[in-house]
């Protein structure tokens, strides 16, 4: 783990690509405002392109083609990179800042891969939030898609198999966290979780965190700017623009449900939850 903001490691980290990911209606937004509003990191709304760049590698004749014409196969790996990175570098220099965060939550099905297509030299925020907490915003991004939104494939991947509800979105929440949990352990030097709950509750501490993390210098002013700053509109959760400071308000609100739905739904979720520290009686 980071210790310092001074010397080589963390000049090191400064020069490297940032990408927040996890499940949908985590704090994905509210990181973003924060890393955005820092005055040497720019990070736009979701971009989403890096998700169609596998396709590229699995159609059949794609690399071979390119191999018959005397590419290398390194060659066209720091090519798509070049290419990959030029978009985000170019929306950095637009805003004069020093380096990017890309926040999109979805890249969790393709995390691998951005690390590999980023050449091992890429950060990783992950937020998480009690699942609880996350069910029922979730659900109604499902019901979005199952009526014809298709923001998000990977969403209606799980609309289709498990339907639009509680239950689906209780699957989706463990399978993505469980499937981070995995890459963040074999990537450990360059990954780190980023509770909501901690963010929310105690940000100085939390993203003083996060920013060393990062290699970067905390200044607390950066949380009295994050809803006053301006932020690019795009892919993203809409619903922040309305906030105007971090607060713990969407903190445990489950705990009205009745006992039964609490339950059922915490039997789905619990492996992967007890793995952050959440319980049913938190």
């Amino acid at each position: 783990m980071v210790e310092s903001t001074d010397g080589p490691a963390a000049d090191a980290r400064r020069k490297m690509g940032i990408f927040v990911i996890g499940c949908h209606r985590s704090g994905t937004t509210l990181v973003r405002y924060i890393l955005d509003t820092h005055p040497d990191i720019a990070c736009p709304p979701e971009s989403k392109y890096l998700a169609a760049l596998p396709e590229f590698f699995r159609y059949p004749k794609a690399v071979p083609g390119l191999l018959g014409m005397g590419a290398d196969p390194l060659a066209i790996l720091l090519r798509l990179h070049e290419m990959a990175r030029s978009f985000l570098d170019d929306y950095a220099e637009s805003k004069n800042k020093r380096r990017w965060a890309d926040k999109t939550p979805n890249y969790h099905r393709v995390a691998e891969f951005v690390d590999g297509l980023f050449l091992q030299q890429a950060l990783f925020v992950l937020p998480v939030r009690h699942p609880l907490d996350v069910i029922p915003s979730l659900k109604d991004m499902m019901y979005t898609e199952f009526f014809g939104g298709h923001d998000d494939p990977y969403l209606i991947e799980y609309v289709h198999r498990y339907g639009a509800g509680e239950y689906a979105a209780a699957k989706y929440w463990h399978d993505v966290n469980e499937h981070l949990l995995t890459m963040a352990a074999c990537i450990p030097e360059r990954a780190q979780w980023t509770r909501y709950e901690d963010l929310v509750t105690r940000p100085e501490e939390a993203v003083e965190r996060m920013f060393r993390f990062l290699g970067e210098d905390f200044d607390p002013a950066v949380l009295e700017k994050v809803f006053v700053a301006d932020h690019d509109p795009g892919f993203g959760f809409r619903g922040i623009a309305d906030r105007s400071s971090i607060d713990d308000d969407r903190v445990g609100k489950w705990h009205d449900w009745p006992e039964e739905k609490r339950r059922a739904l915490w039997e789905i979720v619990e492996p992967v939850a007890v793995r952050f520290g959440y319980r049913l009686d938190d």
